[in-house]
């Protein structure tokens, strides 16, 4: 009967309820800090990350970084003003500052998708 516990790794080093865990096979690349499953089967030892955490990271600051541009695209198309001329110009990036914006929205559909 396979039994199913939350673990760790760091290093290529299993650590399950905070002790190492020895002879365990890891199916992620077990360098960087991860959280997972440990699966124990009768002679065999599992280690499966969970990355949901990590992608969810990822969609958050890539949200935050296109939040930015748009913002100051949008400040900079609102101004009138171009670094290059002095005279004033009518806005010209609504449609890119809408097409960020609706990434962003997707970005967000997705990251609820992962819950």
């Amino acid at each position: 009967m396979s039994k199913v516990l939350p673990a760790t790794c760091l290093a290529g080093v299993v650590t399950c309820e905070g002790l190492p865990v020895p002879g365990v096979t890891i199916l992620s690349e077990g360098l960087g800090q991860s959280s997972g499953l440990l699966i124990l089967e009768e002679d065999s030892k599992t280690y499966v990350a969970t990355n949901s955490t990590d992608i969810d990271g990822l969609l958050s600051q890539v949200t935050l970084a296109l939040t930015d541009v748009a913002n100051c695209l949008e400040n900079l198309d609102n101004s009138g003003f171009w670094i290059a001329e002095s005279s004033p110009k009518p806005p010209v990036l609504g449609p890119t500052i809408t097409s960020i914006r609706t990434e962003i929205s997707n970005l967000n559909i997705i990251k609820g998708a992962l819950k």
